[in-house]
């Protein structure tokens, strides 16, 4: 159901840290630039739907000296993400929807 070509470029970032000997900080960066050209007068690069540009994660993770617990903390955030143009008349030129960043926390 694609009209087009669909191409993707990337970056990936990531830092891996140990705090103190019982503790490690992971952070990472994402750029994902998915899109799709549009044949037409000229071609015309449309950002693909549900996607997010832009991704960050910080993990956190913790064990004891006796390596017998340990526990993690996880914080994910995705950029905005393009909606789908539902229309019936659907054209290059239409003004796209975005849906708002998202972030969660998880430990």
């Amino acid at each position: 159901n694609l009209n087009g070509k669909s191409y993707s470029d990337n970056f990936q970032f990531e830092l891996n840290y140990k705090i103190i000997k019982s503790v490690d900080l992971k952070a990472a960066y994402k750029y994902l630039d998915v899109y799709t050209l549009k044949s037409g007068v000229g071609n015309n690069k449309i950002q693909q739907p549900f996607i997010a540009k832009h991704r960050v994660l910080v993990n956190l993770f913790y064990q004891t000296f006796n390596r017998k617990w340990n526990a993690t903390a996880t914080m994910q955030w995705y950029g905005k993400k393009r909606l789908p143009n539902t229309s019936i008349a659907l054209d290059a030129t239409s003004t796209a929807n975005f849906e708002p960043s998202i972030d969660s926390l998880r430990a």
